[in-house]
């Protein structure tokens, strides 16, 4: 089971692992699970949504996740 991390930020660091949403975007979750190798619950990806379209301009959501001990 993985846990997950919501973050905003005005200056995201593309050099890790993260995944990143953009304001103005909406999260795609297949895209998510291509890049990540991580298949979302429905639930999950509704939270990512919502804190998606709370974000304002020139923010960007972070989304990490690690697994869960």
């Amino acid at each position: 089971m993985n846990k997950f991390e919501l973050i905003k930020t005005r200056e995201p660091d593309f050099t890790g692992l993260d995944f990143y949403v953009e304001y103005g975007r909406e999260f795609d979750e297949e895209t998510y699970e291509k890049a990540c190798g991580i298949k979302l619950p429905k639930e999950v990806c509704r939270q990512i949504q919502k804190a998606v379209d709370d974000l304002q301009h020139d923010e960007w959501l972070q989304i990490s996740h690690g697994e869960c001990v």
